[in-house]
């Protein structure tokens, strides 16, 4: 049963033969300014590894679009059927039918 006074400080000790030391920073030998340091270094490394992670879905995405846009081109090259020395062929039939007949 409780029979101490009731603190808004917390407890913390990092093994059981360490004795606990108080959270709150007031508190000599507080270990708060260490654990919110710790957090702050903790949650600024958890930003940047989310940055990354958007970076990489997002280089994934671009990576698929482009696959997507060369499969699409590769299908039309393959259904114009076009063959060696007919863009020659192609000019010279334009050529011929841009000049007026006499």
């Amino acid at each position: 049963m409780f029979t101490g006074s009731l603190s808004i400080c917390h407890c913390y000790g990092s093994t059981s033969t360490e004795p606990a030391r108080p959270l709150c920073s007031s508190t000599p030998g507080s270990k708060l300014p260490e654990v919110l340091n710790a957090y702050r270094q903790t949650y600024q490394r958890l930003l940047q590894v989310q940055r990354e992670l958007e970076e990489i879905h997002q280089a994934e995405r671009d990576a698929a679009r482009r696959a997507d846009m060369l499969t699409y081109q590769i299908q039309e090259i393959e259904t114009a059927r076009l063959h060696l020395g007919e863009e020659d062929s192609l000019r010279d039939e334009r050529n011929r039918l841009q000049t007026p007949k006499a």
